[in-house]
């Protein structure tokens, strides 16, 4: 009996140090691969970029100050795409905008198309050259047979009213021969715009020892995520539906600004950009997506839905970093092919048009 029990002993501790020992090269693993399932929010060092109240345009939500730069930097590089710093600069032009100068007024036998927009048309987190904006510029630029010019108007924290405000304020002054709205569901004030993300990050990153495991966090974040996760998600939508006012005006400000740019001899489109969230059957804002085109298209605008082209996707695969959600270069790559094969299906840009 005593031998029985020494032997089951030994087998027991035998079977214990092999589940630490491999529990401790999965960490060890983890923590050189920079794998986790807890993030710190990423610093944004902006606000001397940052156009005060006072020197924004009226009715306008945020506005970068030309000539600037800034920095946003993560605690990880885990797909080895930003700098040596965990993150990226940008620069502020003359304008006011992402990227290099360019002159106000068109050259002459220029194409020129504004995109307005927000965070994701202004490329949080990703670079200049990878930008949705600059791969369809390249694009369009491949099968045209005249100059195709196109401005990033985009924004971090705009929503639809500030879109159109500046369009009709000064967006014009840039003479774009067509005006690309992209439209992201946050684009309608119905919760805090910048907290969506970290709330739903914060409803499934683990709390207590866990926190302190590089592969036991990232093991509970990736199950937690389908359930914690999913659950903070439908209260938004269901909360945001709701919210049947705010959509009605969003949809105004949208259609509004059709017939500023008709008024300056601009075409106008929308793109309706999905969130990086369950991209398949089960994405829980399609309800919001046909709305929303649906309104659209009874308005007279070419509406472009981009959940078609990232359906089946990973959708952790194209944030930018697991602390954010926005999209990263692969997203975007996917969203200016789809926006170019747009633009040419609803003849948008073509010879004839004003710029050829």
């Amino acid at each position: 009996m005593g031998e029985t029990m020494r032997g089951l002993t030994g087998k027991l501790l035998l079977s214990l140090f092999a589940v630490l020992f491999t529990a401790g090269l999965l960490e060890g693993a983890f923590r050189l691969l920079d794998l986790r399932g807890v993030h710190r929010n990423r610093s944004r060092d902006w606000n001397h970029a940052l156009l005060s109240p006072k020197e924004r345009l009226p009715g306008v939500w945020m506005q970068f100050r030309p000539n600037t730069s800034f920095r946003l930097d993560y605690d990880s590089n885990p797909r080895g795409y930003f700098d040596r710093d965990n993150g990226l600069s940008y620069r502020i032009n003359r304008h006011g905008f992402r990227g290099p100068d360019f002159e106000r007024r068109k050259a002459a036998g220029t194409f020129r198309i504004a995109v307005l927009g927000d965070s994701f048309t202004f490329g949080e987190g990703v670079k200049w050259e990878d930008t949705f904006v600059k791969r369809l510029e390249r694009l369009l630029a491949a099968g045209a047979g005249s100059e195709i010019e196109i401005l990033n108007l985009g924004v971090s924290g705009w929503t639809s009213k500030s879109e159109v405000r500046f369009l009709e304020q000064a967006g014009l002054d840039f003479e774009p021969d067509l005006v690309l709205v992209v439209y992201v569901l946050n684009d309608t004030k119905y919760l805090p715009r910048l907290e969506v993300w970290e709330g739903f990050r914060t409803a499934y990153e683990p709390e207590g020892i866990l926190r302190h495991s590089y592969f036991a966090s990232w093991i509970y974040a990736r199950v937690a995520r389908h359930v914690q996760g999913q659950r903070y998600v439908e209260a938004l939508v269901e909360g945001a539906l709701q919210q049947r006012g705010r959509w009605e005006k969003m949809l105004s400000e949208l259609l509004a600004g059709k017939r500023i740019a008709a008024e300056a001899g601009a075409g106008y489109a929308v793109v309706i950009f999905p969130f990086m969230y369950r991209l398949d059957e089960s994405y829980p804002f399609a309800v919001i997506h046909r709305m929303v085109e649906a309104a659209l298209r009874e308005g007279g605008i070419p509406v472009l839905d981009l959940f078609p082209a990232f359906e089946g996707e990973s959708y952790t695969r194209l944030w930018v970093h697991p602390s954010d959600q926005h999209p990263n270069d692969r997203a975007h790559e996917i969203a200016a092919r789809a926006m170019g094969e747009f633009l040419e299906t609803e003849r948008l840009v073509e010879p004839g048009q004003r710029g050829f």
